[in-house]
C-alpha cells in the first residue's frame, strides 16, 4: 500500500465509495515463463538436429515448427520482460468512476467570449 494515497483520493473526490488495496505476487508467473521459455528452447534445439536427417517435405515441417517455436519465445521473452519491469518499478492501478453522470447547470469562465459558446454544439459541428 503507498501511504497516502487513501488521503489523497478522499481530498480529491466528493466520496471514496470504495477504496480496495491488493498486491499480486509475480513470482510464479516469472517462474513459468521462464520455465516454459526453457522447454520450448530444448524443444527447438532438437527439431534443428533432425534437420539434417530429414527430406524436402520433413524439412518443411521442421522449419514450420521451429518458426512456430521461435514466434512463442519471443511473445514469453516479451511477457517476461514486462514482468520484471513490473516488479522492478512496482505497476499500479487505480480504477476511477463517477457516482452521479450529469453535467454541471453551469461553470463559468473567467474568459467572457468562452461563455457564449455553447460546447456541445461547437464539438457537433463548430462554431456557428
Amino acid at each position: 500500500s503507498f501511504p497516502g494515497i487513501r488521503s489523497f483520493l478522499e481530498d480529491e473526490s466528493d466520496a471514496l465509495l470504495e477504496y480496495s488495496p491488493g498486491a499480486v505476487d509475480l513470482q510464479e508467473e516469472i517462474v513459468n515463463l521462464r520455465s516454459g521459455i526453457k522447454s520450448r528452447e530444448e524443444i527447438l534445439e532438437k527439431n534443428l538436429s533432425y534437420i539434417d536427417k530429414t527430406d524436402v517435405a520433413g524439412t518443411l515441417a521442421i522449419e514450420k515448427e521451429v518458426t512456430g517455436l521461435l514466434t512463442e519465445i519471443e511473445s514469453m521473452k516479451g511477457r517476461l520482460n514486462k514482468l520484471m519491469v513490473d516488479t522492478r518499478f512496482a505497476y499500479g492501478e487505480i480504477s476511477l468512476s463517477f457516482y452521479h453522470h450529469s453535467i454541471p447547470e453551469s461553470v463559468p469562465s473567467s474568459f467572457e467570449w468562452i461563455n457564449t459558446i455553447d460546447f456541445f454544439s461547437f464539438m457537433q459541428g463548430g462554431i456557428r
